[in-house]
């Protein structure tokens, strides 16, 4: 259960960075456009790390259940719970970066 708390932060973490980043580009993307784009790749590269995590966690929970164990339903409430929260976020990050794309 420590693991995936630990995870969460991370991808709260990089959450954080990525809509930083996006709402970034799109401040500085009529006045300085190099910078804007160095911006959005930033956004873009911590969302593909959270998809990183977010494997990391789905097969931590995945050999919990190889070994013939069952995830607590605890952790598993915790998991849903904190995923969904994330999901909420990522999505918001995404509609940034396609508004600078518009």
């Amino acid at each position: 259960m420590q693991k995936i708390l630990d995870a969460a932060k991370t991808i709260d973490g990089l959450l954080q960075d990525a809509e930083r980043d996006a709402q970034k580009a799109l401040n500085y993307r009529e006045s300085d456009p190099d910078l804007a784009h160095m911006y959005l790749d930033h956004s873009k590269d911590a969302m593909k790390a959270i998809q990183e995590k977010h494997s990391d966690v789905k097969k931590w929970i995945k050999d919990v259940e190889v070994q013939g164990q069952k995830p607590p339903a605890g952790m598993m409430e915790m998991y849903q719970y904190i995923h969904d929260r994330h999901i909420v976020t990522a999505e918001k990050i995404a509609e940034l970066q396609k508004r600078y794309d518009a």
